[in-house]
């Protein structure tokens, strides 16, 4: 698995022209400092998460970090700063984009999302982790002036795509005035994923456990027909249509547990596959 490794040196290594080309354009004093450009990650991943990387530094100058006039009303050091931190946590990789800039404006974000019916929650049911996640969403923006570098919001959701195509996810935590941390979790290499095996018949089945979405013993009780025959099992308050993946592949299995993976597959679509739980890994 060595071969597959490289360490993200390179990769860190580009933001820095990115960080001088902005700091001439937009008049700015940023000081980039990075962390962890030894550790290594599968070579493959390499290539997905270099743009959302390059994307979230230019958020950060251009809508992040103030202006020195600004930093020094505020009584913040006339140079701003962003940390680019990679680190491994078990079989994962943790990447973050901090700054010690103007940080969210929860109340605008929360108001955008409610004119763009995104929430209809009021502000006492949503944690602010939640609130702060809207800007992950497409076309979610709260920046009057859009630059040519970056709009907090606006293609933020295409770092997420890009993020969780290789099984990783993004979250974002701010304090006012203090600045953003935005964490990218992704895995150590794609060689090796977590999955729960199934079993229908005599045949055994991989499930990636990102594709499971949830995952519950059925009661009989609880499975009903409508009137052309079709099973459905009851479920948080509406019914869905089951099927068992021995019909699907023509077997025979002997069900000794029932369980219900609830799988969303590439079409994004839901599919409850009834079958018996083997062991998850």
């Amino acid at each position: 698995m060595s071969i597959r490794m490289v360490p993200l040196f390179v990769t860190f290594q580009k933001v820095h022209r990115i960080v001088r080309d902005m700091n001439h354009k937009l008049q700015k004093e940023v000081r980039l400092e990075i962390s962890g450009e030894e550790t290594e990650v599968d070579k493959n991943i390499i290539e997905h998460i270099s743009d959302p990387l390059i994307h979230l530094i230019r958020n950060a100058i251009d809508h992040g970090i103030e202006s020195s006039r600004e930093r020094e009303e505020k009584g913040k050091r006339k140079i701003g700063s962003i940390c680019l931190e990679a680190k491994n946590a078990g079989s994962d990789v943790w990447i973050t984009v901090k700054d010690d800039g103007r940080g969210l404006d929860k109340d605008k974000i929360l108001k955008k999302a409610y004119e763009k019916g995104i929430t209809n929650k009021p502000e006492s049911e949503l944690t602010e982790r939640e609130i702060f996640s809207f800007i992950l969403l497409p076309g979610f923006s709260t920046s009057e002036n859009v630059t040519e570098f970056s709009g907090r919001g606006v293609g933020m959701d295409v770092v997420v795509k890009n993020i969780t195509k290789i099984g990783g996810t993004v979250s974002v935590d701010s304090v006012a005035g203090k600045g953003t941390t935005i964490t990218i979790k992704i895995p150590l290499t794609l060689a090796i994923i977590d999955g729960m095996v199934i079993q229908t018949g005599n045949t055994r089945f991989i499930i990636p456990a990102v594709s499971i979405i949830e995952s519950f013993r059925a009661d009989d009780e609880n499975i009903i027909k409508d009137t052309n025959g079709n099973r459905l099992q009851a479920l948080c308050r509406s019914t869905r249509a089951l099927s068992r993946y021995r019909m699907l592949c023509r077997t025979t299995p002997q069900l000794l547990k029932k369980m219900l993976p609830q799988v969303r597959n590439c079409q994004a679509r839901r599919i409850f596959l009834k079958t018996r739980l083997q062991d998850s890994f």
